[in-house]
């Protein structure tokens, strides 16, 4: 019977290790077919036509208005989603913050653009969704700087809740080897966190934190993606986030409303 205690405890403290290892890592660090069906595309140094020009294939980001390039950027809702709070607006928002994530991406590809356009270069923010048109999530790039016709820089931008998530991805090797080719880009109030908690580490730096620590040196981990311009805060994101979601809740309305009318 003691064996049998000792074998449930060691089955029991590996299940409860096992789970603390997922709750510490970020979503993709979980998925073992991370790298199965990666888009390589548009590597730093490759060309495409001027997305400035807007001539096709060029991209459009640079021309549309910010509420139609968040709903490109983001997409336009998820009808199941819908029907299921069908009469319950904020538990469809609810069910969709985590909308924030691609709406952040637009957020900073305008502000960008928005400094980019005052100037007589030819540097344009593209958010490289909508480049991506086989449709695939698996793009390790979010947005794409292009300088005339080539990509000069690629950057992932990271909307997590806590600093760890974001350590992760300058730490754990199999996201350091996925993200190889971007800058991680996170809230300005986020990077302070991990900036805080580098800072109350004891010297000599654990090799975990000899990592964040060189990739905050080296500029690959940042809160701006045009240096000196920070991008927006996770408040704000999801404030916009959360106000684009009411706006497609209330478009799934209307048709509904119509589709109920024409029958």
């Amino acid at each position: 019977m003691k064996t049998y205690s000792r074998l449930l405890l060691a089955f029991l403290l590996l299940v409860a290790i096992s789970s603390q290892v997922n709750a510490d890592s970020p979503p993709e660090a979980q998925r073992d077919d991370l790298f199965a069906e990666r888009d390589d595309r548009f590597a730093v140094g490759s060309t495409l036509s001027n997305p400035r020009l807007a001539l096709a294939p060029a991209p459009k980001t640079f021309n549309f208005d910010y509420p139609r390039l968040i709903e490109v950027t983001a997409g336009e809702g998820e009808l199941s989603t819908y029907k299921k709070h069908r009469g319950d607006i904020e538990g469809y928002v609810e069910a969709r913050k985590s909308d924030r994530g691609k709406v952040f991406e637009a957020m900073v590809a305008h502000q960008a653009n928005q400094q980019y356009i005052r100037n007589p270069f030819t540097r344009v923010l593209v958010v490289a969704a909508e480049l991506n048109d086989s449709e695939s999530e698996d793009h390790p790039a979010d947005l794409l700087l292009w300088d005339g016709k080539k990509v000069i820089k690629r950057y992932q931008l990271k909307s997590y809740k806590n600093a760890k998530d974001i350590i992760a991805v300058v730490t754990q090797p199999k996201l350091v080897k996925y993200y190889e080719n971007e800058i991680i880009v996170t809230h300005p109030e986020k990077l302070a966190e991990v900036r805080q908690q580098l800072a109350e580490q004891k010297k000599p730096l654990t090799p975990r934190w000899e990592k964040v620590e060189k990739a905050l040196k080296d500029g690959r981990l940042t809160d701006e993606v045009k240096p000196g311009l920070k991008v927006p805060s996770r408040e704000e994101a999801q404030k916009v986030t959360d106000d684009f979601l009411r706006k497609m809740f209330k478009r799934f309305q209307a048709k509904d409303n119509k589709t109920k009318g024409d029958s």
